[in-house]
C-alpha cells in the first residue's frame, strides 16, 4: 500500500515536471524560429534596398539591344555606374597609389567579351592624360594615340584610341571629369560605346 502511494506521489510530481519541460522546449523553439525569421527579413530588406537603388538607377538608362545580358556595376562612394560584360572577374583596389580607387573586370576562360577597367583619381583630365601617355609611352616608345573630344551625359570627355600594333591589343581610354574626380574608363574599342552607355554619375 505504501509503495502504491509513493508511486502515485512520484507520478503526480513527474507529470508537471515533464509538462514544464515540454512547454519550455516549445517556447524556446518558437523563440529561435522568430529570431531566425527576423534576421532573414532584415537581410531581405537590406538586399531589397540595394536592389532598388540599382534598379532605380538602371531604369534611367537606355540599354543597347546587344548588351541586355550585361551587368550593371555601381560604386556608391565615388558615385558612378557602368555596364560591364558578364562572367568577367572583378578586382577592386582602394588607394593603389596612382588611383584613389581602381576596379578591373578581367577576361578569363569563361568570358566572351573584352575586359573593362575604371580608375578614379583627383587629377584633372589633362593630368590624367599625361600620366597615361607616360605609362604607356615607357612600355611602347613613340606611342601616339588618336585623340578626340566626345560628349557624354555627364559632359565633355577626352577619348584616346590606341590602335592594334601600337600596343599588345587595341585599347580605348575615356577620361571624364565630375566634381573633384576624374574617371578613367578603359576597354577594347568595339565595346567602349556600350560600356559608356551605362556610365552615369549618381546623385
Amino acid at each position: 500500500m505504501k509503495r502504491k502511494i509513493k508511486r502515485a506521489v512520484l507520478y503526480i510530481f513527474r507529470k508537471p515536471l515533464n509538462l514544464g519541460l515540454l512547454i519550455l522546449f516549445v517556447s524556446t523553439s518558437f523563440l529561435l524560429l522568430n529570431v531566425a525569421l527576423t534576421k532573414w527579413d532584415t537581410k531581405d530588406s537590406i538586399d531589397d534596398e540595394s536592389r532598388t537603388l540599382e534598379e532605380s538607377e538602371a531604369s534611367k538608362l537606355v540599354v543597347p539591344e546587344g548588351i541586355r545580358d550585361w551587368e550593371y556595376y555601381v560604386h556608391p562612394e565615388y558615385n558612378f555606374s557602368v555596364y560591364v560584360p558578364r562572367l568577367l572577374v572583378k578586382r577592386e583596389y582602394d588607394d593603389s597609389g596612382d588611383y584613389l580607387f581602381f576596379v578591373r573586370f578581367e577576361e578569363n576562360r569563361f568570358s566572351e567579351n573584352g575586359g573593362v577597367a575604371v580608375g578614379v583619381s583627383d587629377r584633372t583630365p589633362e593630368e590624367e592624360e599625361t600620366k597615361i601617355r607616360e605609362i604607356l609611352g615607357a612600355e611602347f616608345p613613340g606611342l601616339n594615340p588618336e585623340k578626340e573630344t566626345v560628349k557624354l551625359t555627364s559632359g565633355n570627355a577626352i577619348r584616346l584610341d590606341y590602335r592594334a600594333g601600337d600596343v599588345n591589343e587595341p585599347r580605348t581610354i575615356v577620361l571624364v571629369r565630375n566634381g573633384e574626380y576624374t574617371y578613367s574608363i578603359s576597354t577594347v574599342p568595339e565595346q567602349i560605346d556600350n560600356v559608356l552607355a551605362g556610365f552615369v554619375m549618381l546623385e
